[in-house]
């Protein structure tokens, strides 16, 4: 109970909150900010109950948040502004999140995977926010995705695909996918997905195929 601080902490390994549960306090259950590890990050099976903070951090290998809850409604599940992670990162397995999932301006140095039954919900405004993130392998938000709220990657920078394959983006009464501007070097995949709300590609640039087959 409280708030785990590890704000400008610097770790030669990996770091591992796996199988935790943190009950935080003024809405805070984790301050990673200014964190650096040498290694990756392991929050897999975590249940957060309050924001988990990693602004500006560095890990130095894959980021884990497969089957992880992250609960703060109203606020940030995730804020992870400027984050640096020097591998892939996995949301998946269940991923849950109530609140905002923030990564703008991030950089990742392979994939970035919401997958496996990820669940994004903040109604009524932004779900997942990765404004001018940059990407070095694809996005893929896809295997049961859903987001109740706005998915926003204005500015993207995306080394690979963007794959939404069967992603239900529900925002009805405002915009389901903002992309404007974003920069896909590879294939956009949305088959047999859903929309609620606006889709916004203005600007894109798409280096392969666009593919919206049965999407809604």
């Amino acid at each position: 109970e409280g708030i785990v601080d590890l704000r400008q902490a610097r770790i030669g390994g990996g770091l591992v909150v796996s199988h935790a549960s943190l009950i935080g306090r003024n809405g805070m259950a984790f301050d990673g900010s200014l964190l650096s590890t040498g290694q990756g990050m392991a929050c897999v099976e975590l249940d957060a109950h309050g924001e988990v903070r990693l602004a500006g951090a560095h890990i130095g290998g894959p980021l884990i948040f497969n089957g992880a809850t992250l609960s703060n409604p109203n606020g940030d599940a995730l804020m992870a502004d400027g984050l640096a992670v020097e591998k892939a990162a996995f949301f998946g397995d269940g991923f849950t999140a109530l609140g905002e999932v923030r990564l703008p301006w991030a950089r990742v140095g392979a994939q970035l995977s919401f997958d496996g039954g990820a669940t994004l919900s903040n109604k009524g405004k932004s779900a997942l926010m990765v404004d001018a993130i940059d990407v070095q392998g694809g996005i893929a938000c896809r295997g049961g995705f859903v987001a109740q709220g706005e998915v926003r990657m204005t500015g993207a920078q995306i080394g690979g695909g963007l794959e939404l394959d069967g992603a239900e983006l529900h925002n009805p009464t405002g915009i389901s996918l903002m992309a404007d501007w974003v920069t896909v070097k590879n294939d956009l995949s949305w088959p047999s997905g859903l929309a609620r709300g606006e889709v916004r590609l203005r600007g894109a640039q798409i280096s392969g195929n666009l593919n919206l087959s049965q999407t809604k």
